[in-house]
């Protein structure tokens, strides 16, 4: 597997910020659209709104596509687990690990069962 670069983690860290600016640019469109919307049904004729609708329709085009993106765009902490846990996974270090923890477990769990003996000198 590719080590993870300085980059990659300044990138992984910045991925909140991202969803940030999707959000503040989906939340403007929508803004933007509204008041088009209503200043070119209030303002202008039934002919002179074709201008304006196309460039409100591209408007809302780039909005719904910073909504896909707030969707789309993990966290931070969505990526770490996206990026980590498939490494850890799929290390053989821990699956053997796994394999003999059940061993180590019953083993301890053993030892600290009182013996026969302990139980007569308690009474």
């Amino acid at each position: 597997m590719n080590a993870i670069s300085a980059w990659d983690v300044y990138w992984i860290t910045r991925l909140d910020n991202l969803s940030v600016a999707f959000v503040s640019m989906a939340a403007l469109c929508g803004v933007v659209v509204l008041f088009g919307l209503l200043f070119s049904f209030l303002e202008l004729d039934d002919e002179d709104r074709r201008g304006p609708l196309r460039k409100i329709f591209w408007v809302a085009i780039f909005g719904a596509a910073m909504v896909a993106g707030v969707i789309l765009t993990p966290s931070t902490k969505e990526m770490c687990a996206i990026i980590v846990l498939p490494r850890v996974i799929n290390n053989q270090d821990v699956q053997a690990l796994g394999a003999d923890l059940p061993k180590l477990a019953r083993s301890w769990l053993e030892e600290l069962m009182p013996k026969p003996a302990d139980k007569a000198k308690g009474e």
